[in-house]
């Protein structure tokens, strides 16, 4: 769909902004709404496809995108700090040619405040559901520690280091008495 649509508005009139979440927060919250397909169903399963998803957006939109039309901006800041996210992509989107107003500045800032609730940790309620199930049996944590040594190198390589861990996500559950380690094992 990029192609087409740098094709259609021109490289100097388009730019590309992706949004992504951490692929549990994303895969607890398909599979809470049951909008899954069939043959995904499992955690390992959805994050699969989280990585796909990214390897396709490198491989297919990235890598012929001229890099300053893109930008992959995270859920969480926005929905963190709408309002700088927003301007910030706004200023990017102009790129020179003109400058924001402070009367638009001002409006943008009213109308994203006045529509939008800001949270500290929009994956509040997924990193609870999944601490609650991390905590009720030692196979969760195991299968869980499986993915991670599946998974978090390849996530990492995708979109930088420490953006989307799958081991700080788990670890923010303080599971004391028994934590995942690093030999896909528990303690």
């Amino acid at each position: 769909m990029s192609r087409f649509l740098l094709r259609i508005f021109g490289s100097e009139r388009t730019r590309f902004v992706f949004t992504s979440r951490h692929p549990v927060a994303n895969a607890m919250s398909q599979l809470a709404t049951g909008n899954v397909r069939y043959d995904r169903r499992s955690l390992d399963d959805l994050i699969a496809h989280w990585i796909r998803q990214h390897e396709i957006l490198l491989e297919e939109d990235w890598a012929f995108l001229p890099r300053d039309h893109v930008r992959i901006v995270s859920l969480n800041d926005l929905t963190r700090r709408p309002d700088k996210v927003i301007l910030d992509l706004w200023e990017w989107i102009l790129d020179g040619r003109s400058s924001i107003s402070e009367t638009d500045r001002q409006n943008l800032e009213s109308s994203i405040m006045s529509h939008h609730v800001q949270t500290d940790d929009p994956d509040r309620k997924w990193r609870e559901m999944f601490c609650v199930e991390q905590r009720s049996s030692t196979a969760r944590r195991m299968e869980y520690s499986k993915l991670i040594h599946k998974y978090e190198d390849r996530i990492s390589e995708l979109v930088g280091p420490g953006w989307f861990s799958l081991r700080r996500w788990v670890e923010s559950c303080n599971l004391k008495e028994e934590m995942i380690n690093d030999n896909g094992g528990s303690n």
